[in-house]
């Protein structure tokens, strides 16, 4: 009776650990690189001009489902986002002043997203979109003229939607590059004289083990 329960447990354990092994299809790492960018909107309380800033990112992900040319990646991802931001106003004396500024907004961000393979020759092209939440880390800036009033929400809900392209299994591990542009669907921050919200393009480099 003992020996038919070890068994039975076994048997379950390996039933259970093939069904996962058949639904995870890989895992692995990015880094790269993230042009970040803000929209301002400050109606006439001053005239703002941004540009794209750079930052670093990596992360890792998890890919499910080994079906011929669609999966699911989950994705935990640490993104340095920000703006080169200048706005020109006019001082209690009178006189123009202009600030520039580059605030660095750190963000843990947490994408799950589907892919839609297309097998080549030797390469297999994709197209990766979902939802995202982004949980706020940190912000930098020691330029900034007021930096208690740059503070943003702890966290944002955003879509991620890109194009990539990965090596197929000849080499060791699988080779991915990837191209992902990230949008906002509400403020980053809102003082109700200022409303910014964050876009970002990363461009990662990867493995697929």
């Amino acid at each position: 009776m003992r020996n038919r329960t070890v068994l039975a447990v076994i048997g379950i354990l390996l039933i259970f650990t093939e069904s996962h092994a058949q639904l995870i299809r890989g895992y692995g790492f990015k880094v790269g690189a993230v042009s970040a960018t803000e929209t301002w909107d400050s109606g006439e309380y001053i005239d703002v001009e941004t540009q794209y800033r750079w930052g670093f990112t990596a992360s890792a992900f998890l890919e499910v489902l080994k079906v011929p040319i669609f999966s699911l990646v989950a994705e935990a991802q640490y993104a340095q986002r920000g703006a080169i931001v200048s706005f020109h106003t006019t001082a209690q004396d009178g006189l123009p002043r202009n600030y520039v500024f580059s605030p660095r907004v750190d963000y843990l961000s947490v994408p799950l997203m589907a892919r839609l393979r297309f097998p080549m020759s030797s390469l297999e092209g994709y197209v990766i979109v979902g939802p995202r939440i982004d949980f706020l880390i940190s912000t930098h800036d020691d330029n900034f003229v007021d930096p208690s009033l740059y503070k943003f929400v702890h966290f944002e809900i955003g879509l991620s939607a890109g194009l990539g392209a990965e090596t197929d299994s000849v080499l060791p591990v699988h080779i991915l590059a990837e191209i992902r542009y990230n949008s906002s669907f509400r403020d980053s921050f809102n003082n109700k004289r200022v409303r910014i919200r964050s876009h970002s393009l990363d461009i990662m480099l990867g493995v697929r083990l």
